[in-house]
C-alpha cells in the first residue's frame, strides 16, 4: 500500500522510474542457447554483399548482409521462423530480417532485387537462416529476440 503525506510526495513517487533487472547478453558461442520456448545452436555468421543472390533494397552505400545461420534443437520449427528477431549494432542501430532462407526456400521479408551476384551461403537444409541489412563498417553485432535475451554475435564474427 502506497501511503503519501503530500500530494508532492505522491508525484515524486510516480514520476520515479521503474528499475528493471539488467539484460545480460548470452555470448554465441555457447553449444546450446535458449529463448522463450525454443533452444538453438548459432552455426555461422556471414557477411556477403547480397542474400543467396538478393540484394534488400534498403541496402545503402556501405552496408553489407548478415546472414545468421540457426540449428533448432527444440521448439516449434514454424513458430520460430515467424520470430521477430532484430540485429543490433553501436551505437543506437537495429536491423530487421528482411529474407528468411529454411526449408530450401527464401522468403523476402521487404523488398529486395534480384542481382547477378551469387552467394557462396548455404544454410543446411534442416536450418534456419535470417538475413540482416548492416553497416559495413561495424564489427560488433548483437540478436534481440522478442522474448527479451540478447546474443552477442562477436564470438563467432572472424
Amino acid at each position: 500500500m502506497l501511503k503519501c503525506t503530500s500530494l508532492y510526495s505522491l508525484v515524486v513517487v510516480l514520476m520515479m522510474p521503474s528499475i528493471s533487472p539488467a539484460q545480460t547478453s548470452i555470448p554465441a558461442s555457447r553449444a546450446s542457447i535458449a529463448s522463450g520456448e525454443f533452444r538453438f545452436r548459432i552455426v555461422t555468421v556471414a557477411f556477403e554483399e547480397t542474400a543467396m543472390g538478393f540484394a534488400p533494397s534498403d541496402m545503402g552505400p556501405g552496408d553489407r548482409v548478415m546472414l545468421v545461420e540457426f540449428e533448432l534443437l527444440e521448439g516449434s520449427r514454424d513458430s520460430f521462423k515467424n520470430l521477430e528477431v532484430q540485429a543490433t549494432y553501436a551505437p543506437d542501430g537495429k536491423s530487421s530480417a528482411v529474407i528468411l532462407i529454411a526449408d530450401g526456400m527464401v522468403r523476402m521479408l521487404s523488398a529486395v532485387t534480384m542481382t547477378g551476384k551469387s552467394s557462396d551461403f548455404r544454410p543446411a537444409e534442416d536450418n534456419v537462416a535470417w538475413a540482416f541489412v548492416v553497416p559495413g563498417d561495424t564489427v560488433d553485432f548483437s540478436l534481440e529476440f522478442p522474448t527479451g535475451e540478447t546474443i552477442d554475435l562477436s564470438p563467432l564474427i572472424k
